[in-house]
């Protein structure tokens, strides 16, 4: 017989879906409990239309800020496949002009969702707004201080479900008695460990339900327990998040290998893989999706271009300025936070921006993107780009490249400081060509959906590159040979422009990682 299970709780929930919002006042337990007791149907299953409605009667939630809770809830729980299967069926009724009939089609399981809407009243950090320009040094002091703040936030989420076990228990269970099916909702919150399974220092996850290794349940599978046995049981065995992996796996820059700078394999069950410090440098790591990560964060890294071409399950952005970044697929939620002068190209589920500055977001993403506080001089636009794995990789993460909602923002501004993210003039879109193609794939073009306008602009822009190639190269040639001094003068100011602009650096890099190769 084993003797019990350990528990640790699922950071992920609050690191990435839980929304840098302050609830209202009447966002309250007893409340949630009345929207259970709300529900008669017997499967106590909830629709998007039934959702919205009492969030705003009950609950005081806007509409905009109920549809976000809704699709992060989906965005969270929802696998790649059927993820992938989702956005397909949405494609189909927005093309049909019935998004509304859609959307009364949507159901998501009460007991978890209620589990996952309590979970939005943990005080989520929300750091204060950036400086318009940090310069070219790293960001300012205020937000080391921030970054620091976050290194302690597993102790604070720890200690919010120590103190909440109990009221989330009882949403599951309002008469105050559990079952063994009903329990399984909270593996929307704590994962179930058999420690006999794992080592010393890691755990395992168990392969059961949610429940299975609390000794409640090993006689009688029906037995009704009072959940104040349950919430004792479950504290006195809940182990830190380290013993999951979720301990960051942190990468040092370098100025000498940028390639060799993410070990093939990091450590061990390790769930976040930290990139730091990166600055007027290159970082590069093409992953296949059997190597997909589950969370990336990218910190306090300035005047660097980053390309992570590979499958991940969140990705955050947080203290960087004057950056570069392309990232491959995102299964979840990419988060851009307090960074400024930012060029960022991501394909995601989710997209959310909170304090960034004069920066432009170049997105394929299959919900809403989300506008928080603090956010200004910013634009988005389609996504821009390709590489040879892109399409397996988004197939892999459950995104479809044909539903791309980047220009329906959705704005939730938690306090009066205003938020400006607006759509990129289509006379300023370009595209960015990523210099990798030495890798498998079958990706030969942008295969994500775009306005006409923006697709006419890149091949308007297009023609006018290949018309300024082709004369230049009849200026510095001519029937007797090269001209040699038209030659030279082009040259001269082509290696000005380099210097000037700072592209020159990025060509140092890219030669660097040639050599490497």
């Amino acid at each position: 017989m084993t003797s019990g299970g350990v528990y640790c709780v699922r950071v992920e929930l609050f690191e990435q879906y839980v929304l840098p919002i302050s609830v209202p006042a009447q966002f309250t337990l007893s409340n949630l409990l009345k929207l259970s007791n709300q529900q008669p149907n017997q499967n106590k299953t909830l629709s998007y239309p039934e959702w919205v409605s009492i969030a705003g009667s009950s609950l005081g939630l806007s509409e905009g800020v109920a549809a976000a809770m809704f699709e992060a809830y989906c965005s969270y729980t929802m696998a790649a496949h059927d993820a992938m299967n989702h956005t397909r069926d949405e494609l189909m009724w927005r093309q049909s002009g019935s998004v509304a009939e859609w959307r009364k089609e949507r159901l998501v399981s009460l007991p978890h969702f209620l589990l996952f809407i309590f979970c939005q009243s943990y005080p989520a950090f929300s750091p204060t707004a950036v400086s318009s320009a940090w310069g070219s040094n790293l960001p300012s002091q205020a937000a080391e201080g921030h970054l620091k703040y976050r290194s302690t936030e597993h102790e604070r989420i720890c200690t919010f479900i120590t103190q909440h076990l109990y009221h989330l228990l009882t949403l599951l269970a309002p008469k105050y008695k559990i079952t063994s099916a009903q329990i399984t909702a909270l593996e929307l919150v704590l994962t179930e460990v058999d420690p006999s399974g794992g080592s010393d220092k890691h755990l395992t996850p168990s392969a059961q339900p949610f429940g299975s290794l609390m000794p409640f349940w090993w006689m009688d599978k029906t037995a009704a327990v009072d959940i104040h046995l349950i919430s004792t049981h479950i504290n006195e065995n809940l182990k830190p998040p380290t013993r999951m992996g979720y301990l960051p796996y942190e990468i040092c820059s370098t100025k000498h290998s940028p390639k060799a700078v993410w070990p093939e394999s990091p450590r061990q069950n390790a769930k976040t893989v930290v990139v730091r410090g990166v600055s007027k440098n290159m970082f590069y790591r093409m992953t296949a999706p059997s190597q997909a990560v589950e969370n990336v964060q990218i910190y306090m890294c300035t005047s660097a271009t980053i390309y992570l071409l590979g499958c991940y399950s969140n990705v955050t952005i947080f203290g960087c300025s004057h950056c570069t970044v392309i990232l491959g697929a995102v299964s979840g939620v990419v988060a851009i936070e307090s960074s400024d002068n930012m060029k960022v190209v991501s394909a995601s589920r989710a997209l959310s921006l909170q304090d960034v500055a004069t920066s432009r977001i170049y997105a394929l993403v299959n919900t809403p993107p989300l506008v928080f506080s603090g956010c200004a001089q910013t634009s988005i636009a389609p996504y821009n780009t390709h590489y040879p794995a892109f399409e397996e990789h988004l197939k892999a993460s459950g995104l479809n490249p044909l539903l791309n909602l980047w220009s329906q923002l959705s704005i939730l501004s938690s306090s009066s400081a205003t938020s400006s993210v607006t759509q990129l003039p289509v006379d300023q879109f370009t595209s960015i060509t990523i210099p990798f193609t030495n890798h498998p794939g079958e990706t030969h073009t942008n295969p994500c959906a775009m306005p006409a306008e923006y697709h006419d602009e890149l091949k308007k822009k297009a023609s006018v590159a290949t018309q300024t190639c082709n004369l230049l190269r009849q200026a510095v040639t001519s029937k007797d040979g090269a001209n040699s001094e038209m030659a030279r003068q082009i040259t001269e100011k082509f290696k000005t422009w380099l210097q000037d602009s700072g592209n020159i650096r990025h060509v140092l890099e890219l030669l660097h990682y040639d050599d490497e190769s």
